[in-house]
């Protein structure tokens, strides 16, 4: 569950976790952003992968892969969630590129 901000809103994450025999991937949030534009994200890529067999995610590297478990973790903050029927992004004007 999130965490509450001082005015008592609920804050959250979106984290997405790709995972094989040796190393995982992690893609998580710039920052927490409110539980209802959460919920909204999910519904969106939800929406997105109706009746897709796969999506992309990419984003931009949160550091030095780590070790453990005996695996590799490789962080990335996500910035685009796309399939063959379209896309989301974090900022609107990066849809363009």
């Amino acid at each position: 569950m999130g965490e509450q901000d001082p005015v008592g809103e609920l804050y959250g994450d979106i984290e997405i976790v790709v995972t094989s025999e040796r190393a995982s991937f992690a893609f998580g949030g710039r920052h927490g952003i409110p539980m209802d534009s959460c919920k909204q994200k999910i519904a969106i890529w939800r929406n997105l992968m109706k009746h897709q067999s796969h999506a992309c995610v990419a984003g931009y590297s949160a550091g030095r892969p780590e070790q453990a478990q005996g695996k590799v973790i490789h962080n990335f903050v996500w910035d685009r969630f796309k399939t063959a029927t379209g896309e989301d992004q974090w900022f609107e004007a990066e849809a363009s590129r």
